[in-house]
């Protein structure tokens, strides 16, 4: 799936003679350092109130599943992975990563990718139409830095009674609502049961 961005020799300062394991590195790092900057940019539109900084994250639904099974391994579209399983805080909604702890791993999955190797699928939970992600946020990330449209993925499909929680209107002022509605305050009181 993956194919070498054009932009290879964008990032890094063409030097000759380069040994083309460091050349990725390099690369890997200017792609690292320009989506950590998004990444910040976002945390900081989100403590201005203008946008939600982190990826929905799956583990904070209410959701009462109803079955789980395993599709086939394919090609998912990139822009469809909106969340995550647990580790929401660690990017922002485009997958730029919000720390700076773990860009070692970041920087290695983005050189490899960078050399033509073959990443291994990331596993995916599709609930409705949204992917979440199970395992696989750095190679997401790192995939949609160099420019990946889709990624290979394991997915595993849950289904959900009642309506998903993005697909009601829990809120009367949801349209409004900045957050996500389900870590929103207002969100989640409307649509908690009465006791």
């Amino acid at each position: 799936m993956f194919s070498t961005p054009n932009s290879l020799s964008d990032p890094v300062i063409s030097q000759p003679n380069l040994n083309p394991m460091v050349e990725n590195y390099y690369a890997a790092l200017a792609l690292f350092e320009k989506a950590y900057g998004r990444g910040q940019r976002s945390r900081w539109l989100a403590r201005l109130g203008l946008r939600r900084a982190c990826l929905a994250d799956l583990s904070r639904y209410l959701l009462k599943i109803k079955a789980v099974h395993a599709s086939s391994a394919h090609s998912v579209p990139l822009h469809l992975i909106v969340g995550s399983l647990g580790r929401a805080n660690d990017f922002d909604l485009h997958f730029n990563p919000l720390s700076r702890r773990t860009s070692e791993r970041w920087l290695s999955i983005a050189s490899a990718m960078y050399s033509g190797e073959i990443m291994p699928p990331v596993d995916l939970i599709q609930v409705g139409e949204r992917y979440f992600v199970k395992d696989g946020h750095h190679r997401i990330s790192a995939a949609l830095a160099c420019g990946q449209l889709d990624i290979d993925a394991s997915v595993t499909v849950w289904e959900v009674e009642g309506p998903l929680p993005w697909e009601e209107t829990a809120c009367s002022a949801e349209a409004n609502c900045r957050d996500d509605p389900a870590t929103c305050a207002d969100c989640q009181s409307a649509s908690q049961p009465a006791a």
